[in-house]
């Protein structure tokens, strides 16, 4: 007896300096303090413990995402040299910043930037959606990339078809899917169109899109980001759903399955590829960082905080329990300070929920919040060393490399480019 009461009393005393039972950090932890200010996780006066040293890795994912949509971070096509020449460029840039990977988003809206027999050229990558630019920059890409050894992840959105409510069907390529099978696609609470995620076939095609570029190039990663039902809402899927749902399943459960299909399959089709061809392409999604908000399910933040698991019907927790990700990404674009979602408690919720699955958890930094303290993102790198289920870092985005924020990184954490973590 005299033992037990002894080991609660541990048990106590740990949690009360804030030291958690199920961290191992290289080394002791102190209390974080930015800019002079200590930080409280969320709703408590217990104290943020992050790692007193930063121990480079000799091996961990550095990534960037490179949008296209909008053309964000990359510039149209007008002509081959140029285009090498911004590619070559972009490089110079993950380099300098001692990074090992790119996502290059190769899919922005039910598109492509290589000749695709499930999708036209994307209006992103030449101007105009189907025109070709008369030679392969995707082969390019990826070999440029390999050639300095980075990464080349291609990062898709499986589901986005417009990106305005003026567009119509009929206004894509007459080789766009969505147009072809207008059946398929059905409108968003915007007015935009996106490929219904509650019919088979849409999940059938998504799983061919991802079949033929692992086919065409040397990637190495599918990457999915958090668009999955669309954040403006939807309400045009009633008659998908009275086709498709399961004897008492919620409209909610349905959508939620819809996706998982998805995912499930998609994993599938990659685990069925690197069988096949002997690679080791991995599969990744990118869910928005609150699966579901507030104790005892989902992490210690405000329980009116935006959550995936209602918001989007994606269900990034089961994906990580199921294994049907190589690794998970969460999109925790805010700072240790925030009034509803501060960063520790989210990575904290992460950090537990892939424990022990197999599943790699990268975490996903908004370095292109620059009214954040200049310490934000190094203290964020340094806080992630706390848990060892943290495989490295992915950046949004290419834009916001050369910041001081991202130079106070690169010059006291990052000093050498790692070899990739896989």
């Amino acid at each position: 007896m005299k033992k037990i009461i002894l080991f609660i009393f541990a048990i106590i005393l740990l949690a009360t300096i804030g030291v958690s039972l199920d961290t191992q950090a290289d080394g002791p932890l102190e209390v974080l303090q930015i800019n002079g200010t200590t930080i409280h996780h969320y709703g408590t006066s217990d104290p943020v413990m992050t790692p007193q040293t930063y121990v480079e890795r000799e091996s961990e994912f550095r990534g960037v995402w490179v949008a296209t949509v909008y053309n964000l971070n990359f510039p149209l096509h007008t002509s081959e040299t140029q285009y090498k020449a911004a590619f070559d460029a972009l490089l110079d840039d993950v380099e300098d910043n001692n990074l090992n990977a790119i996502l290059f988003q190769v899919r922005p809206r039910n598109d492509a930037f290589y000749q695709s027999a499930y999708a036209p050229f994307s209006r992103y990558f030449t101007g105009s959606e189907g025109l070709d630019p008369g030679w392969d920059a995707m082969a390019y890409m990826v070999q440029a990339a390999h050639a300095r050894g980075i990464e080349f992840h291609a990062w898709m959105n499986p589901y986005r078809v417009t990106t305005s409510a003026s567009e119509t069907l009929n206004s894509l390529a007459p080789d766009n899917f969505a147009r072809l099978n207008p059946s398929l696609a059905i409108k968003d609470n915007d007015n935009k169109y996106i490929l219904n995620p509650g019919e088979p076939a849409v999940v059938e095609y998504i799983e061919n899109v991802v079949s033929e570029i692992m086919d065409l190039y040397d990637i190495d990663g599918i990457h999915f980001d958090d668009y999955f039902y669309p954040y403006s809402g939807l309400s045009s899927d009633s008659a998908t759903y009275d086709t498709y749902k399961l004897p008492g399943e919620t409209l909610g459960d349905f959508r939620r399955r819809s996706v998982n299909n998805a995912i499930s399959g998609v994993k599938a089709v990659v685990d069925q590829h690197n069988l096949d061809e002997g690679t080791d392409i991995r599969f990744g999604v990118s869910p928005l960082g609150i699966w579901k908000a507030g104790l005892p399910e989902g992490a210690n933040v405000n329980p009116g905080s935006s959550q995936s698991y209602y918001g989007q019907y994606a269900d990034s927790k089961k994906w990580v329990e199921e294994g049907w990700v190589h690794y998970i990404n969460p999109q925790i674009y805010w700072n240790f300070t925030h009034s509803m979602a501060p960063y520790a408690d989210v990575v904290d919720w992460w950090a537990e929920t892939v424990r022990g699955t197999g599943v790699d958890l990268i975490i996903g930094h908004g370095i292109y919040k620059t009214e954040y303290p200049t310490v934000e993102f190094y203290e964020q790198i340094r806080y992630n060393q706390k848990h060892p289920e943290i495989k490295g870092s992915m950046l949004y985005s290419a834009n916001y490399l050369n910041t001081t924020h991202m130079n106070l990184v690169t010059n006291n954490l990052w000093t050498t480019m790692p070899l990739n973590t896989w």
